[in-house]
């Protein structure tokens, strides 16, 4: 139905017909009237420190790089989490602070895929940067099928909006911690767990309310992985395509696995993986001295920065995946 609109529409237009079939109100009569570009939201949910923020600022580098050429359109409402200022700290080779535990951050940014004014579709992407140990208290407070309660930093009606009326979800993935390199501070499969917590708890939310919007798909951002290549190789993990990937799932994170081979198809779960170029951080400025360009990280490492584009070097191309895997799952 929505392709003979569309082909309505644009012979309406050819013809010269729109403009007065719009003055009569014949347009409307015979159902030729757009009410806007359609829109579905897409939310991030992930763990403290597994590069939320990270990922918002080069996902949406990259869309602003990909709407330079013409590929999309791309709009900002950073509300209490400036996207602005973490995307141009990545661009000066520095990583974003942790948000303070105990503070709910959150920005739209609403991504137009089509070059005709009848194709256009929008994407909303929800940024909502929640600490995992933060967000377990609202889903473990999800009952009934109603909203989530209220957990100690959340709005209810900002998590409804975000996390349960989204259509899909980008799973944040902290692969240092999934595979032994970097400690979890919650104990030992805390990454897994959690994830699968969300997923089931989504999911059950969804099969409870058949208002909400329909499901779509998932994709999992694998980050960190430049930093985990020998212990990937050390367990014989080669992330080289969808089955290798799902291989990787069913062995390193089985709960989060079983929770989706549990509540969807397989084929709508997709990966990507984020990457970052590092280098030596220059040490901080001694007290009474000049500073450095940059202060050290807490690992002691900054990000690699092109000079002659003045963009990070990073896994751009697994961003434009991304990118191309929203339009194609999403915006239709």
């Amino acid at each position: 139905m929505l392709a003979i609109l569309d082909i309505l529409i644009a012979v309406a237009k050819v013809l010269g017909l729109l403009a007065f079939l719009q003055r009569t109100g014949l347009a409307r009569k015979l159902n030729l009237v757009r009410r806007g570009p359609m829109e579905t939201n897409l939310s991030f949910v992930g763990t403290r420190t597994s590069g939320k923020t990270t990922c918002a600022g080069l996902l949406y580098m990259t869309a602003v790089d990909m709407s330079l050429h013409g590929a999309l359109k791309v709009r900002t409402r950073q509300q209490n989490m400036d996207i602005l200022r973490i995307t141009a700290g990545l661009q000066a080779g520095t990583f974003p602070p942790p948000n303070p535990q105990g503070q709910y951050f959150k920005a739209d940014i609403t991504l137009e895929f089509g070059r005709w004014p009848w194709s256009k579709r929008r994407v909303g992407l929800a940024f909502v940067d929640v600490a995992g140990e933060e967000l377990a208290p609202v889903m473990k407070g999800f009952s009934g099928g109603g909203p989530f309660a209220a957990g100690p930093s959340a709005d209810v009606g900002d998590v409804n909006r975000y996390l349960l009326n989204a259509a899909g979800f980008i799973l944040i993935t902290d692969l240092a911690k999934v595979m032994g390199k970097e400690p979890e501070a919650q104990g030992i499969g805390y990454t897994d767990a959690a994830l699968a917590q969300y997923v089931s708890a989504l999911f059950d939310h969804k099969s409870k309310n058949p208002q909400a919007p329909a499901f779509r798909g998932i994709a999992m951002v694998l980050t960190k992985y430049d930093q985990v290549q020998v212990e990937l190789a050390n367990a014989n993990v080669a992330l080289v395509d969808k089955r290798s990937f799902l291989a990787f799932m069913e062995r390193r994170m089985s709960l989060t696995y079983a929770a989706l081979k549990g509540n969807t198809d397989l084929d709508k779960v997709q990966y990507f993986y984020s990457s970052v170029d590092l280098s030596r951080a220059p040490r901080p400025a001694t007290s009474g001295a000049a500073a450095g360009p940059l202060d050290a990280s807490p690992t002691g490492l900054q990000i690699v920065v092109d000079p002659a584009t003045g963009r990070p070097q990073y896994s751009k191309e697994q961003y434009e995946r991304l990118l191309r895997w929203i339009e194609r799952t999403f915006a239709k």
